[in-house]
Order: C-alpha cells, then sequence, then structure tokens
C-alpha cells in the first residue's frame, strides 16, 4: 500500500511531464503556423484594408458597388487608390463605370469626390459584349453621389463616344435620368459611318445629352458644321439613331452652303433638318419667316416665306441643293449681279402663295421656278430705258440656262402691264416669254384670246407676238386694233409700238373717224366715216399715210374708190389709187328720188383735197345719167362734201369718145356719140363741150356732123356745133 502510494506521485509526474511534452511541441508548433500580428494603426485611421469594396442594394437588384486596391477610412471619410465604382441602371442589366487612380468617399455625404483624373464609361452592359464604342467622359475634380449617383465637375471635360468625341467645360451626369449635361464651351464632332464621310463638327454654349432619348440638346446658342454647310442657330435639338445623327432642330436658325461659284443661305424662326445615313443634308424644313438667299455669278435669288422645304443630294460629300418648296405669302427676288461691260438686266420678283423651286444637277443652277397657283412677276428697271413691267397668271413657270439666267417663263390666264406713258396692258389665255443670253426681254408671245390697251389704242387677236429689240407687236388670227382715229381688222396686224406704224394682211378691213379739220369732197370727205377693205394694208406716221394694196376698196357712204393700190395722205389730204381704179359719187339731190352717180374707171388715179381735182389716167371711163366719157385722163371737179352733187364738171383729154342718151317721157330713147380730144362736162348746167382736132357727132336720129366744137345742153336737148374755114361745120341727115 505504502509502495503503491509512492507510484502514484511518479506516475502523475511522468504524465504531466508526457502532457508538458506535447504541449511545448503543440504550442511550438502553432507558433509556427500562426498569422503575423498586424501592425499597430496609426493615430486616427479607424480603419485600412486593401483590395476593398462597399455595396449598395436597392430591393433584389445591386445599386452602387465601390472598390479600391487600397482603402484608409478616417472618421467619416474613406480614401481609396485604383478606385472603380459601377452605378448600376434601374433594370440592373447595365452600369455606368467610374475609374480613378485616387478618391475620397465621405460615409456621412455618401459622395465620392476624385481631385485626380476620371474616366466614366457610360451603359456598359452586366453581361456579354457593348453593342459599339461605349461613351466615356475624361475629366478631374468630379464628384460622386451614392445616393442618386449623379456626377459632376466643373473643370474641362473630354469626351469618346461610337461617332465622335468631344469636350466642354464643366459637366454633370444623372444615371436615373441617363441625362448628361455639358455646361459651357461645348465642342462636338461626329464621325460618319465610313472614313470618306465629312465629320460635322457642332459648338454650343451649353448642351444636354439625353441617353434614353437618344437626343442632345444645345443652348442658348448653336454652330454646326459639315464640309461646305455652316449652321447657326438659339436652342437646338439633336435626335440620334445608332449613333448617327438623323435630324436637327433649332431655334432662331440660319445656315449657309458654300459650294465652288455659288452660295446658298436659309434661316427661319425654327429649322428642322434630316440626315441621311452618312449624316448628308437630306431635308430642311424652315418655318415661319423662313428666307433663302442662292448667289450665282450672274443673279442674286432670294425667296421669302412663311414655310420653305429644301430637298437636298448627297454629291462628292456634299450636300447640294436640288429643290425649293415655299408656301405662304411666298415672295422671289432675282437681282442681276453687275458686271463691268455687261447690261444689266431687269430685277424679277415672283409673288404667289406657293413656289417650287428646282436646280440643275449638281445644285449649283436654277433650272426652273413655277407657282402651284395665281402669281404676280414684276420685272423692276435697273436702266432709265428700261419700263417696269408687271405679270398676273393663274399659273407661271419660269426656265433658267446656265449662270441662273431666265430663259423664257410661261404663264396662262395672263395680264400683263409695261409702266409708259400710258400704260401698255395685255391679258390672253397663255403667254410666252423668251430672254436672250442678259437676261433681257426678246420676245413675248401671247396665245389665245389676246387682249391689248394702250391708252385710247385697243387691240385683239387669238395670238400676239412681241419682239422687244424692235419693238414690233404681231397680231394674228382674227387680229384687230383701234384708236380714236379708227378700226383695223386682219387677218395679221404688225405694230410699230414706239413709232405708231403697223401693217396689216389678210382680209383687211378699217373704219376711220372723219378728221372734222380741212376740206372735203365727195373723194375725201372730212366729215363722214371712212370705211376700206384690202388684202393688204400699211399705216405711217401716226395714221397720217395709209396704204392700201390688193383689191382695195374705200367708201364713205355711197361714194367710194376701188383699185390694186390704193394710198391717203390725211394730213396733206391727198389720195392716189393705181391699178384698176375706179370710182363712184352720189348726188344727194336727185329729183326723181333715185340717186344719180358718177362713176368713173381708170387705170390711175391722183385727188387732192386743197383743189378737189380728181385726176385720172391710163384710158379713161365716165358715166353719169345718160352720159359716159371714154378718154386717155380725166380731171373731175368735185364739189365741196356738204354740196348737194358731188360732181362740178369734167374735163376729159385725147381720144375721148362722148356718148349722150336722152330718155324723155313718151318719146323713144336716142343717144349722140361724139369723138373729139378734149371734152368737158359741167355737171351743174348739163352741158357738154366737145372740142380739139376735129369734132364728130353721129346722132341717131338727127345723123352725123363733123366741125371744130359741140355744144349739148341736156336741159333742153339743144345741140350747136361750130367750124371754122379749115373744118366747116358738115351735117349728114339720114331720110326719114
Amino acid at each position: 500500500m505504502r509502495r503503491l502510494r509512492w507510484l502514484l506521485p511518479v506516475a502523475i509526474i511522468a504524465i504531466l511531464g508526457t502532457v508538458g511534452v506535447v504541449y511545448v511541441r503543440q504550442m511550438a508548433l502553432q507558433s509556427q503556423n500562426a498569422p503575423q500580428r498586424p501592425t499597430l494603426l496609426s493615430d486616427g485611421i479607424q480603419g485600412e484594408a486593401q483590395d476593398w469594396c462597399y455595396e449598395q442594394s436597392q430591393g433584389a437588384n445591386p445599386k452602387v458597388e465601390i472598390c479600391a486596391s487600397r482603402m484608409v477610412r478616417t472618421g467619416e471619410k474613406i480614401e481609396m487608390q485604383g478606385v472603380k465604382l459601377h452605378l448600376f441602371h434601374e433594370n440592373a442589366t447595365e452600369y455606368d463605370l467610374v475609374t480613378s487612380d485616387f478618391a475620397q468617399f465621405d460615409l456621412t455625404e455618401r459622395n465620392l469626390f476624385s481631385q485626380g483624373n476620371v474616366e466614366i464609361t457610360l451603359a456598359v452592359p452586366v453581361e456579354g459584349p457593348a453593342p459599339g464604342r461605349l461613351l466615356k467622359i475624361h475629366s478631374s475634380g468630379v464628384e460622386f453621389s451614392s445616393e442618386t449617383g449623379e456626377a459632376a465637375t466643373t473643370r474641362p471635360v473630354r469626351f469618346e463616344f461610337d461617332r465622335g468625341s468631344g469636350s466642354s467645360v464643366g459637366a454633370h451626369y444623372n444615371p436615373a435620368t441617363r441625362e448628361l449635361r455639358m455646361d459651357s464651351q461645348v465642342w462636338l464632332e461626329w464621325l460618319g459611318k465610313t472614313p470618306e464621310a465629312q465629320a460635322m463638327h457642332i459648338e454650343s454654349g451649353e448642351a444636354f445629352y439625353l441617353e434614353n432619348q437618344s437626343k442632345v440638346v444645345f443652348k442658348p446658342w448653336t454652330k454646326l458644321t459639315r464640309g461646305g454647310l455652316h449652321m447657326e442657330g438659339a436652342w437646338t435639338e439633336v435626335l440620334l439613331e445608332n449613333g448617327d445623327i438623323k435630324r436637327a432642330d433649332t431655334n432662331d436658325g440660319r445656315g449657309t452652303q458654300v459650294s465652288p461659284g455659288k452660295k446658298v443661305e436659309f434661316g427661319a424662326k425654327s429649322l428642322h433638318i434630316l440626315f441621311d445615313e452618312h449624316m448628308n443634308v437630306k431635308y430642311v424644313l424652315a418655318e415661319p419667316q423662313a428666307s433663302l438667299i442662292s448667289t450665282a455669278a450672274t443673279t442674286r435669288t432670294t425667296v421669302t416665306a412663311d414655310r420653305l422645304d429644301l430637298d437636298f443630294a448627297a454629291v462628292n460629300k456634299e450636300s447640294l441643293l436640288t429643290k425649293v418648296s415655299a408656301s405662304g405669302k411666298t415672295e422671289v427676288t432675282a437681282e442681276p449681279i453687275a458686271r463691268p461691260g455687261v447690261l444689266t438686266p431687269e430685277t424679277r420678283v415672283l409673288k404667289s402663295e406657293v413656289v417650287h423651286m428646282l436646280m440643275r444637277p449638281g445644285g449649283e443652277e436654277i433650272d426652273r421656278v413655277e407657282t402651284a397657283g395665281p402669281g404676280t412677276l414684276d420685272f423692276l428697271p435697273n436702266r432709265p430705258e428700261q419700263p417696269k413691267r408687271n405679270l398676273k397668271g393663274d399659273m407661271i413657270w419660269i426656265y433658267y440656262g446656265p449662270e441662273n439666267r431666265i430663259e423664257h417663263f410661261r404663264s396662262t390666264n395672263a395680264t400683263t402691264r409695261t409702266e409708259m406713258k400710258p400704260p401698255r396692258v395685255t391679258e390672253s389665255k397663255e403667254i410666252l416669254a423668251y430672254f436672250d443670253a442678259q437676261s433681257t426681254l426678246t420676245r413675248l408671245e401671247q396665245n389665245t384670246d389676246f387682249r391689248y390697251e394702250e391708252g385710247d389704242r385697243r387691240a385683239n387677236a387669238r395670238k400676239a407676238t412681241f419682239e422687244q429689240v424692235k419693238d414690233l407687236l404681231t397680231l394674228d388670227g382674227a387680229a384687230s386694233t383701234s384708236d380714236p382715229t379708227g378700226r383695223v381688222n386682219a387677218d395679221r396686224i404688225t405694230l410699230d409700238q414706239k413709232s405708231g406704224d403697223y401693217l396689216a394682211e389678210g382680209n383687211v378691213s378699217t373704219t376711220r373717224q372723219p378728221s372734222r379739220k380741212g376740206g372735203s369732197s365727195a373723194m375725201l370727205s372730212s366729215q363722214e366715216i371712212m370705211q376700206a377693205t384690202a388684202k393688204r394694208m400699211t399705216s405711217t406716221e401716226k395714221n397720217q399715210k395709209i396704204h392700201y394694196e390688193g383689191d382695195a376698196r374705200a367708201w364713205q357712204g355711197a361714194n367710194r374708190v376701188t383699185a390694186d393700190r390704193l394710198d391717203i395722205d390725211q394730213e396733206k389730204h391727198v389720195m392716189e389709187a393705181h391699178g384698176k381704179v375706179e370710182t363712184q359719187f352720189v348726188d344727194k339731190s336727185a329729183k326723181s328720188g333715185v340717186p344719180a352717180f358718177t362713176s368713173v374707171r381708170a387705170q390711175d388715179l391722183e385727188y387732192s383735197t386743197e383743189t378737189r381735182i380728181a385726176h385720172y389716167t391710163g384710158g379713161t371711163h365716165l358715166e353719169r345719167p345718160g352720159l359716159t366719157v371714154n378718154s386717155k385722163e380725166l380731171r373731175a371737179f368735185l364739189k365741196d362734201a356738204t354740196s348737194d352733187t358731188s360732181l362740178d364738171k369734167a374735163f376729159a383729154d385725147g381720144a375721148v369718145r362722148t356718148v349722150m342718151v336722152t330718155t324723155e317721157p313718151g318719146k323713144p330713147k336716142y343717144s349722140r356719140t361724139g369723138l373729139s380730144e378734149h371734152a368737158e362736162y359741167y355737171a351743174g348746167e348739163q352741158k357738154v363741150i366737145l372740142n380739139g382736132g376735129l369734132v364728130k357727132v353721129d346722132d341717131s336720129v338727127k345723123g352725123k356732123s363733123e366741125g371744130t366744137e359741140l355744144t349739148w345742153l341736156a336741159k333742153d336737148d339743144s345741140l350747136r356745133m361750130d367750124g371754122n374755114k379749115s373744118n366747116q361745120v358738115r351735117t349728114v341727115i339720114p331720110k326719114k
């Protein structure tokens, strides 16, 4: 027992020794494998970590995630190096990535501030690759809110995006609304889809990129440049489609397109611009108070209207104007540009509600201008000799040649007015005007129902042609012209508008009013209307000299003259007739009530009102009741037009043959035929005298007689024959 009690302590000591050895070994092993004790934190630092991350969620979706390669917390401030900030969008399928070398996070304000360089990449997909090059923002001094995810800086900012780059001073980004605001000095450059496409440069005072709406808003001013196209405006909105500019809307906008040899300017209170896939301008809507100015080498064309629709086509990387549609109080002014050695044409002003302007291929020159309804066209003089002209029509078409020179225009239901003294006015169903290389009017054609008025002169025809250089107006088809002196109708009338002379051709008929001046007779009365017909007629010296030819016939009442050619001098009161001349004069005082006529036929006639002598030549034939006279020439002495009888006396010369016929009631008719070289007839006395050479008389009842002179009085039918020594009277009396 006592032995056992001794062994027990030894055993305990042995066990304790064994346990001690094991413990020591275990402690040594633990000491060897234990982590190093951390360094004590410096004073004021509550925490420090490497590869630190902070997350904030909204429901089941992440909202904010901040990671840093190193983090140091001092109070409520966390300083981070190698920062990556994920700001998740509401659907958590995309996030905005912010990276910075150094940033400070304020736990109280929940704001992250980066003094140094910051890069922001917008709309990064959580899964899969990005659809294009993402929008990246480079700046410094950026402040972020972990609550809203908004980022802002007042320092210079650079942008990189799928179709270009840009910059501004100061920026603010709101991920909730996905709105990027560029505060000032905004500059953007949009690139086309291909390297060949021209870039578009945009400058502005302030800009807003609305990512959700694919829209950029610029204010308070905007400048846009692309190649030769320059635009400026106030508030401007740009719509994007897959990173390309598709539309731009601006207020108080104006634009300029410059190409070789041409400049186009346009503007309005509001401009709406559409671009094609290569960012070429394809359409511009300008309204209201819209204007367009196209300046070429020879002409400056200005268009003003309530609205302008401008169509463009892409040619050699440029947007060239192809069509202009103007509506609402439209006015198109084509003002010539003065050039040395070239006469300046008129300024043209076209007015209508709707006007379309089409350009030639290449967009540098106008092809035609047309109205979609009634319009007016004014030609305003630029030289003293140019009159002011005006045209009104239901429709107007203007066609241009090279260098925007007008070649011709057309209008329907047109009226024209030329400001002269007096004004010249025309109207017709259709009008065509042609111009020379200097845009000067050369020819004007008016078709169907032409009407003309110039002071007291009137004209009408189916068609009229005006030749500017010659100042000739030609009327065709049922042509007619009139003034206070008379009227002319013909198939064609050509009028010299400078002199007033005219030519009438084909079925000519005229009516001349009495002059009421100077002497007159049955041949040319100043108291009666004169009418005439011919195949051709000319009038010169202000209607003072009139020439008829081709079956010419003129008459005043019952008095008439016919001939192949007929000339009347109104001022000198002289008339000439040539070729198959025939005249007829009536006696007013015929006792029987039946008009008594004196008719004369001859080859030629000359008459003067001053002498009232009608001189017939070329073989003549005179007829009066009971008397006919044939001779080589005849002088008829006419009475004043107010006299009851037209013929005073007549002298015939050369191979005179006189036939006197006597008719008495209850007695047989008989005649006397006289031959002589000279004969005189006195109408008032009804006396015939034959003399000159040997006078021979053959009386159908009393026989034949010869002598030197015969006198016959028709009133009492008395006959006296005289002779001389060499030619004694001889009479042969027939047997009963």
